[in-house]
């Protein structure tokens, strides 16, 4: 229920990091500002997103966990929710993105 309400806020955005090769706080920074995020946020990783991690990790406001362990506290306690691609892809199943 936690993140279907961000989803209504708008305040649920997905990282893909296809592409990215090494870690970049000053990328992922900017990304930040691409989607309008200035508050405090909750990114959530996954197997494979070892760069986005290493790249959202030192920035301000930033709650990093693991798809793994995500939990309602970990929604709510922030005021952005952002998945990498492959976190959300395991979090609702890669059949999700057929519609």
């Amino acid at each position: 229920m936690s993140i279907s309400q961000r989803i209504t806020e708008g305040s649920v955005f997905v990282v893909d990091g296809k592409g990215v090769e090494k870690p970049s706080t000053k990328n992922a920074n900017q990304a930040l500002k691409e989607v309008n995020v200035k508050r405090s946020f909750t990114f959530v990783y996954s197997d494979g997103d070892e760069v986005l991690f290493k790249s959202f990790k030192n920035l301000k406001n930033s709650n990093l966990v693991s798809v793994e362990k995500l939990a309602a506290i970990d929604v709510i306690s922030a005021d952005d929710l952002i998945f990498s691609k492959n976190a959300l892809d395991k979090y609702c199943g890669e059949d999700a993105w057929n519609i």
